[in-house]
């Protein structure tokens, strides 16, 4: 009997060691949200709106150019809606857009910013980047052929 009773004080033991352990991960996420809260106050909590936010730490590249917000909060709710209904085609263009438009957006916190513009000789070798992934693509789709020994 008194080694029955040990089992039980065990299992009840190892039970409360459980929710003890679950309760301390609990406290420690909420912990973590409240400092990372306190180090980003750009962030609004259960914001489902896109805003632009300016200089901060981590958008070392954000800068204060002239563009239209609305255009652009418009884009991003409009590519948002198109991942959540799986239209990754229309979102792709959307983003497609906006990099050439030179914004930078994050999806968790619904925040972008806008960076200073490519010159003229970085969209041209951003186009020629492009052009030969293309070419790239097109020859690897194309039908396989044997080269000849010599």
């Amino acid at each position: 009997m008194v080694e029955f009773e040990g089992h039980a004080a065990d299992a009840a033991r190892a039970v409360s060691q459980k929710a003890y352990k679950k309760e301390k991960k609990k406290r420690a996420k909420a912990k973590q949200a409240a400092k990372a809260e306190k180090k980003n106050p750009d962030t609004e909590q259960g914001s489902d709106k896109w805003h632009r936010v300016f200089y901060a730490p981590g958008r070392a590249k954000a800068t204060d150019r002239p563009v239209e917000d609305i255009k652009i909060n418009e884009l991003l709710e409009k590519r948002s809606k198109a991942k959540e209904e799986k239209n990754y085609t229309l979102s792709d263009e959307i983003t497609e857009s906006l990099i050439d438009m030179e914004i930078c957006y994050d999806d968790a916190k619904k925040q972008w910013h806008t960076r200073l513009l490519a010159t003229v000789a970085q969209k041209a070798k951003k186009a020629l980047a492009k052009k030969r992934e293309s070419e790239k693509k097109s020859a690897s789709e194309g039908p396989a052929t044997k080269k000849a020994k010599k």
